[in-house]
């Protein structure tokens, strides 16, 4: 799972780290939560 509060970062940091993962098998996941509410906390 990629690091980032906002979608663009969470997108950037995952196209950053795409190749590596899957080059040593890893999945790499997204995280929804961010893409639905942001930076929001207790949703």
């Amino acid at each position: 799972m990629t690091q980032g509060v906002t979608s663009e970062e969470v997108k950037e940091n995952a196209q950053k780290v795409a190749e590596l993962v899957k080059h040593r098998g890893y999945r790499l996941l997204t995280r929804l939560h961010v893409d639905l509410w942001g930076a929001k906390r207790r949703v």
